[in-house]
């Protein structure tokens, strides 16, 4: 299985998870620790924004994690239910959003064909040199420790 982990506030940047979709993770990781207030939480629930799946657009799974905590004059905010989805971005299983939960599922690799991702290499076609190009540098960079 491939595998990809991007730490990105949301999902408004989808080459962040469609590059390594076409290089073929199946399955994208996302931890999300923001530091919004509740209100604000709620906003971007509501707007979709902070939960755009990355499934529908990639056909891979998606896995969120979100927490919960605090802001340092210590009003409480809540980011929480974090989330795998099915590469059509139907939930598997989802947390709540006031208390830790372990979630898990027993995810069917098979199902995660990354067609969306691998569409959008190919068409338009003067897009696939750049699609090219940037998988290459992620691949270059891949066993890269952090600095």
């Amino acid at each position: 299985m491939k595998c990809t982990l991007g730490i990105c506030r949301d999902g408004r940047h989808p080459e962040v998870y469609r590059v390594p979709a076409m290089a073929g993770a199946q399955v994208y990781f996302q931890p999300s620790c923001s530091s919004d207030e509740v209100e604000a939480v709620t906003w971007k629930r509501t707007s979709g924004r902070a939960q755009l799946p990355a499934g529908p657009t990639t056909t891979v799974f998606h896995c969120v994690a979100n927490t919960i905590g605090g802001t340092p004059d210590g009003r409480q905010i809540s980011s929480g239910q974090s989330f795998i989805r099915e590469p059509n971005g139907l939930p598997l299983v989802e947390a709540g959003r006031h208390a830790e939960e372990r979630i898990t599922a027993v995810l069917d690799l098979a199902r995660a064909d990354r067609r969306y991702a691998l569409d959008s290499l190919n068409d338009p076609p003067f897009l696939r040199p750049h699609w090219e190009r940037m998988i290459g540098d992620m691949l270059a960079r891949k066993d890269t420790r952090p600095e």
